[in-house]
């Protein structure tokens, strides 16, 4: 599982998490929340994509703003946790 936060201001957060099925990175989960202020520790979702959980949801899936950035990032985070090494070195 890759799970990527983005801070957008001091009261919302972006978060898209995603699976690895055969070698794919699916989205699996995006959602975003809003804090009241910043005393406040607690965020609450806003808005909130699940696939598997689709009762849940508060937007489509076509609403999800997926960029090339965040794919990429996704990419590059799921590449770090991949290792390379001889059968000896395990």
């Amino acid at each position: 599982m890759i799970e990527i936060k983005k801070q957008r201001n001091a009261l919302r957060i972006e978060v898209w998490v995603f699976t690895m099925i055969r070698n794919t990175l699916y989205l699996d989960k995006y959602y975003t929340a809003e804090k009241e202020s910043t005393r406040h520790r607690k965020y609450k979702n806003t808005l909130y994509y699940d696939r598997i959980m689709k009762r849940n949801n508060t937007i489509a899936e076509e609403e999800i703003p997926l960029t090339r950035e965040i794919k990429e990032e996704a990419l590059n985070m799921y590449f770090d946790k991949v290792k390379c090494i001889k059968w000896s070195e395990r």
